[in-house]
């Protein structure tokens, strides 16, 4: 999960499993550059999609395959104010 301006809130295990270089990651902090996986296809996906819809994406880890949707967050009256990976 990150917030409206893109920094990191939080991440269930199974997330933290799949991408153990999440657990590096500091809460309420934008997540640093670099060429991890979990950057590459996360992060990366992230700062390109444009908010407007939910988007699905496919990421492989170990010989198996995870499909993740992500989605904007609503509270309120203001409709975004961040992001959510599922």
């Amino acid at each position: 999960m990150f917030d409206d301006r893109y920094r990191y809130v939080n991440a269930n295990h199974l997330a933290k499993g799949l991408f153990p270089e999440i657990k590096e990651w500091a809460v309420d902090k934008k997540v640093p550059d670099s060429d991890s996986y979990a950057y590459r296809e996360i992060v990366q996906y992230l700062y390109g999609w444009d908010g407007k819809e939910k988007a699905t994406k496919m990421v492989s880890k170990d010989d198996l395959f995870y499909q993740m949707e992500i989605r904007p967050i609503s509270y309120g009256k203001k409709e975004n104010v961040g992001y959510l990976f599922r």
